[in-house]
């Protein structure tokens, strides 16, 4: 009550907020859950994060989502996905005993949630206004197809940016002698891997420049959020040590860190 009070909240939200934190603190910090967090700061960032994501969809199905854009709805439907899809990774490691099982912990959590996706981008359930937006999917594929800068930007600008650049970061990293060559120190190493892993920064830099000059701004939000939530998933899997992917994603990502950086735990 005085939380409410103090903040201006409404209880529910705030019941929300508070609930989801502490739920989301205990998991993070479990030593028997699978993505446990590193430390208690680290845990406390993503309950915080989780708990204030609870809240702002609680107090937007409360009032039906009527200020929402449908951008603002589906990223952060996406982002629930993504919470759902670490759940299940964790809930799936746990029922998966051998270890030759829970390997697959994280692709099982991946089939499910997209299951669980499709659903609801049929449906549109949890208030999603199918009559003014059509379905989530429908919208989605509105927002690609009907716009001529995205489509361009999903199948032309981006795709070749990223082969470009990240091609030409694996090609210097191969002819390096300070990376393949036995002759270099441990610090000379080090040293010319962070420079590797700063060229990444220059990549998100390229990739933000087009839609930025091109005011579509939006669309970048969106599509930020889409590739955040490829990255967490292809990040449990390889922590989870998938048969086929996490030894490509090992390979790929060794490269570029040094021994402060713990590749098999993440």
């Amino acid at each position: 009550f005085l939380g409410a009070t103090v903040m201006g909240l409404p209880t529910e939200t705030l019941g929300t907020f508070l609930f989801a934190q502490k739920l989301a603190l205990r998991c993070c910090l479990s030593r028997d859950l699978w993505g446990r967090c590193f430390s208690s700061s680290e845990g406390l960032f993503w309950a915080q994060s989780t708990a204030t994501l609870a809240a702002v969809l609680q107090h937007g199905y409360h009032a039906n989502f009527v200020a929402w854009s449908s951008s603002s709805l589906f990223t952060c439907a996406l982002v629930v996905h993504a919470v759902i899809f670490l759940m299940l990774t964790a809930l799936f490691a746990r029922l998966l005993t051998k270890d030759g099982q829970r390997s697959w912990a994280s692709c099982c959590a991946s089939v499910t949630t997209l299951g669980l996706f499709i659903v609801w981008g049929i449906s549109g359930a949890c208030r999603w206004s199918t009559t003014t937006r059509g379905t989530p999917l429908q919208w989605f594929t509105r927002m690609i197809l009907e716009d001529e800068r995205h489509l361009q930007l999903t199948l032309l600008q981006w795709p070749a940016i990223l082969l470009l650049v990240i091609g030409a970061i694996q090609a210097a990293a191969q002819r390096s002698e300070v990376l393949t060559g036995k002759k270099a120190t441990q610090h000379e190493r080090a040293v010319v891997k962070v420079l590797f892993r700063k060229a990444f920064h220059v990549l998100a830099i390229l990739l933000f420049i087009p839609p930025i000059l091109g005011g579509q701004v939006a669309f970048l939000s969106l599509a930020f959020a889409v590739a955040a939530i490829l990255f967490v998933i292809l990040e449990a899997f390889r922590v989870s040590q998938t048969p086929w992917i996490a030894h490509v994603l090992d390979s790929f990502v060794a490269q570029y860190l040094d021994t402060r950086e713990n590749t098999g735990r993440g």
